[in-house]
């Protein structure tokens, strides 16, 4: 409703003036009453070790001839580097702050597929989280996925087709609507959009490597890319926040206070996991911070308010059926999202 509001009868600016006054009154309150958590467990991590693993590390305790010299230490950075905990900003850190959940961990190479932590990146909104899943692009595959609203192209139906119906695991929003930025986007080798110079740009090839960075007046289209994606400027370049943070960022020229609400985030780290941020009452420096604290190297902002960013996980009814739920509660959720048509683009995240 916000969105057809917005598109169609007061336009852009009356609603970014709206929507910035309830974000900084919601902000003012929130900074006014809220009291520490110190205390508190939050997003407590599950050590989600495979059997074959422990089966691994007991059978070299009991005879480490199985591994040609490999010692035991060897094996226990194997387990723990994939995802080392993260330092907090905070002197005195909520529970399980910066400490990772990892899950369906890789008997053949000892890393998860994924893992999952948080850490707050604002020293004055205790508040407030940025929340990081990990994800073994060894293992998976990112897909981008076009919606029915973003082009009247018929190859942007929204929806996943059958070999990704049935090896997809995650879900979650893309960015800014084309009208919002005039970003690029290419879907199957076809470009749906036209690229925008100076745009953070999200290449993915058909080798199936990726690629982020910015679209300058020197970068060529070819047929070695099969989708790309772009959106606002960088947000991280080799690993330090971007100094280019303008209004671009929801609205926020550098000179006024910016918008706390809900951001997403997309980025790659050293190793080229992928990593995806979010969290409520982030600036864009703000998610930047934990992005960076994350390990991200290269990373881009997505999109931002509570009914635009979502990250749900898929799985499959006994009957074969798709279904998805949320991740998170701070992002917002439609039943059984992305298993149907969906109007915005987003990306799906399957199994190799």
């Amino acid at each position: 409703m916000i969105n057809f509001i917005r598109n169609n009868i007061l336009g852009d600016r009356i609603v970014l003036e709206t929507e910035k006054k309830v974000f900084s009154f919601h902000d003012f309150v929130k900074r006014k009453f809220y009291k520490s958590e110190n205390n508190i467990t939050d997003f407590k991590p599950k050590e989600n070790i495979n059997e074959n693993v422990k089966t691994l590390i007991n059978t070299y305790i009991e005879d480490n001839t199985n591994y040609n010299g490999k010692d035991y230490y060897e094996l226990s950075k194997l387990l723990n580097n994939y995802s080392p905990d993260i330092e907090p900003i905070f002197k005195y850190p909520v529970q399980n702050e910066g400490k990772w959940g990892k899950f369906f961990i890789s008997p053949e190479t000892l890393k998860p597929l994924y893992a999952k932590t948080f850490l707050r990146p604002d020293t004055e909104r205790e508040y407030a989280r940025v929340y990081i899943y990990k994800f073994d692009m060894d293992r998976l595959k990112l897909e981008f996925i076009p919606g029915f609203d973003d082009s009247d192209d018929e190859l942007c139906d929204g929806g996943i087709n059958h070999e990704q119906y049935q090896t997809v695991l995650w879900g979650f929003s893309g960015g800014f609507q084309y009208q919002h930025g005039w970003y690029g986007m290419k879907y199957k080798g076809k470009i749906i959009l036209p690229p925008k110079i100076g745009a953070a740009t999200l290449f993915m090839f058909k080798d199936g490597t990726y690629k982020m960075s910015e679209w300058t007046k020197d970068t060529k289209d070819s047929d070695d890319i099969i989708a790309f994606r772009q959106n606002e400027l960088l947000l991280v370049i080799d690993g330090k926040i971007t100094p280019k943070i303008n209004r671009l960022w929801g609205g926020t020229p550098e000179d006024v206070d910016p918008i706390y609400t809900v951001r997403t985030g997309l980025g790659f780290d050293k190793n080229g996991n992928l990593i995806f941020a979010f969290g409520e009452s982030l600036s864009a420096k703000t998610l930047a911070v934990g992005m960076i604290k994350a390990g991200v190297v290269t990373g881009m902002h997505l999109d931002m308010n509570y009914y635009n960013t979502h990250l749900v996980r898929f799985e499959r009814t006994s009957k074969g059926r798709l279904k998805s739920y949320n991740e998170n509660d701070v992002l917002c959720y439609y039943k059984n999202m992305y298993t149907y048509p969906f109007k915005r683009d987003y990306f799906i995240l399957t199994s190799k």
